[in-house]
């Protein structure tokens, strides 16, 4: 038996690079209990030998290795006191400390990438005007994103950094946001995601941009409908590979491969017919955080790398332009996390349903696959984790849905707790959630599974709850439940229900609807959609175009479907779990519950977090993750 503070055992790789010289580099993020931190390390795989590069301290992001494979650029946040350090550093294979670059406070690098073996590209989110005392100055309506903060005063601009000079050169400059972006050395110039346009303020849409390396006035080369959320240059720089979509379907709309030529400009999608999204949508609290997705160029310019999810798993796969077709690579029961791919090799970070990210290495064409870490496996050595059953059932449309079943490691089970995913386009697969097998190992049965809305089971399925939400998906997850029951011979009266973001909203939704759960968390919710759409940083976008109003036009659309609306329904026991500085689903939105349900005389419990932002449970500080599995265990126990 474990308890919550098990969580600090684990440990993950991520990003794995391999240089031209076949040295192949990762991250591995383990716990800082005494610092109560996470701390990353780079360590190096050379010649069968492994090297650990740095110091476990502060988080490591954007590696990239140098042309000749000489160098690896990686940078390096350590936060303190509410600070944050930022540094481009490199470290040199033929031995040495990393050596910092640049470094900077109160900034933040978000990629790097090489022009030669003594210059990269920097892309900086700078201070652009100083707010005049401690008030803040907005003037923009997107000025603060969750687990970022506030950047009302900042953009994200382009700079060259000589390996030895310290100092950044400008590239970009201007009233504008530079996203993904990708160098061509032999022009000199750099390709970049970014809007220039009036509507910026309030459009999700980016173009395609390019600058000489020397600065100047960027020139639109590729013009876009939507969002573009990852761009790589061919090898040969005559075409960009990028992931985005149109917007057809809203968010709901399948993300997909698009091919831009560099000297015309014109888009052609490689994934038209393929119905799966281009992300890694997969729910997990032991995921680095970081990680880069972007579509990877073979050496030949032949193919084109991508990660989708498909149902309980993320699977890498490649276009290949020789045969307009796009071909799996086939890692068996790994979830791929993050990957590199030289020659026939693939290179990648994976998940299991009982292991935290491992690396692996597997060769294409003979399916050869061999593990080069142990880091992830060993951390949970001999917790005795629990493989999840899962089994399809039959929604009451005919529809065929999957879920799980996890049974309590002692009998008779204290209950059984149904998860629910955020998103809605989410999902529950097969790769490790600390937090079920943590309930699963305190002695309750636990279910999951993905209803209408999730993400892995191809548009339609996404697009079927928007504008619906509380209808369909209701019903598949309250058939879920009774067909569960059934199938596992649950104690009906022993039914719990917890669920975050949306799966808080689907909580709240629940328990104003039905009396089958015994108790309830809910948690960084949705209650009320007419405030959430001015509050939330997602709110004026996300709520018109999945609820499908704004407050001033459809204000009864948005209070029908708000569970704060039925709140008098409301007779099952509900824990309040809320991180105070939750942009996405900002705290008012558990306060107006939690008013309503006390004055109506409901047991309702409110647990405010400080300091803690949305994604608390995943990446929160690790003393109040372990705070918040012990608060909704003792929740559950005490009903």
């Amino acid at each position: 038996m474990f308890g919550a503070e098990a969580l600090t055992r684990l440990v993950s790789v991520s990003d794995p690079r391999v240089s031209g010289k076949g040295v192949v580099s990762f991250s591995v993020t383990r716990i800082d209990r005494a610092k109560d931190t996470y701390a990353s390390a780079l360590f190096w795989i050379n010649s069968g030998r492994r090297v650990r590069l740095t110091e476990f301290y502060g988080s490591i992001a954007s590696p990239v290795w140098s042309p000749k494979g000489e160098m690896l650029a990686y940078v390096h946040t350590v936060r303190s006191n509410g600070k944050s350090q930022a540094s481009v550093r490199t470290v040199s294979v033929y031995g040495g400390g990393p050596l910092t670059l640049y470094t900077e406070e109160d900034v933040g690098f978000t990629g790097l990438s090489w022009v030669s073996e003594d210059e990269l590209v920097v892309c900086k989110r700078e201070v652009v005007a100083r707010d005049e005392g401690d008030a803040k100055r907005v003037s923009r309506i997107r000025y603060r994103l969750d687990n970022e903060g506030y950047f009302h005063n900042r953009r994200s601009h382009l700079f060259r950094l000589n390996v030895g000079s310290r100092k950044l050169r400008r590239i970009t400059e201007g009233d504008f946001d530079v996203g993904s972006f990708s160098v061509d050395a032999a022009s000199s110039r750099v390709y970049f995601a970014s809007n220039m346009d009036a509507d910026a303020e309030t459009s999700l849409v980016k173009h395609i941009y390019e600058v000489p390396l020397s600065g100047g006035s960027p020139k639109r080369v590729v013009e876009w409908s939507g969002p573009i959320n990852a761009l790589n240059l061919s090898h040969k720089a005559d075409r960009l590979a990028f992931l985005g979509h149109d917007m057809k379907h809203g968010h709901a709309t399948n993300t997909k491969l698009y091919v831009a030529s560099t000297t015309s400009g014109k888009v052609e999608c490689m994934t038209d017919g393929f119905d799966r999204s281009l992300e890694n949508s997969l729910n997990t609290d032991v995921r680095h955080r970081n990680t880069d997705l972007s579509p990877f160029w073979d050496r030949s310019d032949s193919r084109v790398y991508f990660v989708y999810t498909d149902r309980w798993i993320t699977r890498l796969a490649n276009y290949d332009f020789g045969s307009s077709s796009v071909k799996v690579v086939d890692t068996g029961k790994i979830s791929v996390e993050g990957y590199h791919v030289v020659n026939e090799t693939v290179y990648f970070t994976g998940l299991t349903w009982g292991e935290p990210a491992d690396l692996y290495a597997l060769k294409q064409g003979n399916g050869n696959l061999r593990r080069l870490t142990g880091f992830g496996k060993r951390s949970v050595r001999g917790m005795g984790f629990v493989e999840p059953e899962r089994f399809t059932f039959t929604a009451s449309d005919g529809e065929q849905l999957d879920g799980w079943f996890m049974r309590a490691s002692r009998q008779p089970a204290k209950g059984t707790i149904l998860e629910i995913h955020g998103g809605p386009r989410t999902a529950y697969g097969e790769v490790l959630m600390f937090e079920f097998q943590f309930f699963v190992n305190q002695g309750f049965n636990v279910i999951f599974c993905n209803p209408r809305g999730s993400s892995g089971y191809g548009e339609r399925f996404a697009l079927s709850v928007v504008g619906h939400y509380g209808e369909r998906d209701y019903q598949d997850i309250m058939e879920f439940v009774e067909y569960a029951a059934s199938k596992f011979n649950l104690d009906r009266s022993k039914l719990y229900v917890t669920g975050g973001s949306y799966g808080g909203f689907m909580t709240n939704w629940i328990i104003t609807h039905t009396d089958i759960f015994r108790a309830a968390v809910t948690q960084r919710s949705i209650s009320n959609w007419v405030s959430f759409y001015g509050t939330s940083d997602i709110g004026y976008h996300f709520t018109y175009d999945q609820i499908g109003g704004r407050p001033w036009d459809d204000l009864d659309r948005l209070w029908d479907k708000s569970p704060l609306k039925y709140v008098k329904n409301a007779r099952t026991p509900l824990l309040i779990h809320h991180a105070e500085m939750d942009f996405r689903c900002p705290i008012e939105q558990a306060e107006q519950f939690f008013t309503a349900l006390r004055e109506l005389g409901r047991e309702a419990v409110f647990i405010r977090v400080p300091e803690e932002g949305h994604e608390l449970s995943r990446s929160g500080k690790p003393s109040r993750r372990i705070d918040r599995l012990k608060q909704m265990l003792n929740w559950f126990e005490s009903h």
